[in-house]
């Protein structure tokens, strides 16, 4: 027999209705309604094994005018399109009772709530604050820095500490500039900002959604949208640390070639590289890919470069492509 607490918390019933989302996957208004109270309870629903508890109980009781029957069948056709999934699990602190666990798919994700419980707005108030006083003494330990090393230059060189007071310039952009210029950069592409983040697993790739959120794309494929404060933080500010990973996508899952065989294979083939006819000379392994050299009709050798004049990573899956039109 399950056992459902009793003391369970009362939440004011935020619904907002996302009607482009309803319009896309042709929901009823109770199914839309279900979906707006789903969406809004991962602020607050209790998680095993990243699936909400939600009961059958508390629902009703958060949405009266909702019926058993109705809920049943409406979680059921939310399922069937792919928005949700649902699990048993099992609680622990509930003497071992397994109740109706309820997950957000990736397509799920794409509701578009822009309202929050007040109990999600305290906890994002406080984020906050804890986030500006962190900056506050990020801000004064720069400041303490500064000083040590305006003690230290007099005794360098005037060019050195033309140098030093350049890099220091450079760290006055605010982590919420930072962020807006990126989240400006990468909406209008598309294209995924990075992976290889420290904290996630390392094929984890990020991105900035239609909606103009900071978004992910796991190993597994499943795309999500992040929506705790910190990790959000905590993303930003490593990516602020690391910006020349910005736009840099690291091919992690690959069988890699013999490089003595791609050159056997591919030396001396005629190519067209931006815009560009050449030969290529060598095929330099880079680790996460590798590097082209190209001759050209006069016999010069060079690095095929990208528009910031760096060495371009090619990706071992290149050689799966038509090799003469490459980017």
């Amino acid at each position: 027999m399950s056992i459902t607490p009793q003391n369970l918390p009362k939440r004011t019933r935020i619904l907002v209705k996302d009607l482009l989302f309803q319009e896309k996957h042709q929901l009823t208004d109770t199914q839309v309604d279900i979906m707006s109270y789903i969406f809004n309870a991962f602020t607050w629903a209790m998680k095993v094994d990243g699936f909400m508890v939600l009961t059958s109980k508390k629902i009703l009781g958060d949405l009266p005018q909702i019926g058993e029957k109705t809920l049943d069948a409406t979680l059921r056709e939310l399922a069937n399109k792919g928005l949700i999934s649902r699990s048993l699990v099992t609680i622990k602190s509930w003497r071992n009772a397994r109740v109706r666990g309820i997950k957000i798919s990736s397509s799920g994700m794409e509701y578009n709530s822009s309202l929050y419980t007040s109990t999600h707005q305290a906890i994002v108030n406080a984020f906050q604050e804890r986030i500006d006083e962190l900056e506050t003494k990020n801000k004064q330990l720069e400041m303490e820095a500064l000083a040590l090393k305006s003690e230290s230059v007099e005794e360098k060189s005037e060019a050195e500490a033309v140098d030093s007071v350049s890099i220091e310039t450079s760290q006055t952009e605010t982590l919420d500039d930072f962020a807006k210029r990126v989240r400006n950069r990468f909406i209008l592409t598309s294209q995924p900002i990075c992976n290889g983040v420290e904290g996630w697993q390392k094929e984890t790739t990020f991105y900035i959604n239609s909606y103009g959120k900071l978004s992910i794309t796991t190993p597994n494929g499943d795309f999500s949208q992040l929506t705790d404060p910190i990790l959000i933080h905590k993303f930003w500010r490593w990516l602020m640390e690391h910006q020349k990973r910005i736009g840099e996508v690291v091919e992690f899952k690959r069988v890699r070639e013999n490089i003595n065989e791609l050159n056997q294979k591919y030396r001396d083939t005629k190519i067209k590289i931006d815009g560009k006819i050449g030969w290529i000379e060598e095929i330099v392994d880079m680790g996460s890919g590798v590097y082209l050299k190209i001759r050209d009709d006069k016999g010069k050798v060079s690095m095929v470069r990208d528009g910031l004049g760096k060495p371009r990573v090619y990706g071992y899956g290149v050689f799966k492509k038509k090799i003469s039109e490459l980017p």
